[in-house]
């Protein structure tokens, strides 16, 4: 699946990236509870 150029694909990248530091984040939390 390809995205668009132009905003749609940035946001949609920037919005993926988010989502994996969010997890990463989330799973280091886990470890450290």
């Amino acid at each position: 699946m390809e995205l668009p150029d132009g905003e749609d694909s940035t946001y949609r990248g920037t919005l993926i990236k988010n989502i994996i530091e969010v997890e990463q984040w989330v799973s280091i939390q886990k470890l450290k509870n």
